[in-house]
């Protein structure tokens, strides 16, 4: 992935690891493209105060739904 985005490896890690404060347009775009999906896809908005009420199941639930 790394290799065909131009992206490197640590910033597809905090990606995939949640570790991203905010979302660079460029990264986002090529990651889309290389995935074949949207946005909206890859990114979910979570109430933080919900985040920390719902068990997993519930979250991945929502996950699905978006």
């Amino acid at each position: 992935m790394c290799r065909a985005t131009g992206i490197a490896r640590a910033t597809i890690d905090r990606y995939y690891n949640d570790n991203v404060n905010s979302f660079d347009r460029k990264v986002l775009s090529s990651l889309c493209d290389f995935l074949h999906v949207s946005p909206s896809d890859l990114i979910v908005l979570v109430k933080q105060d919900d985040l920390f009420n719902l068990t997993n199941e519930e979250l991945e639930k929502q996950n699905d739904r978006a």
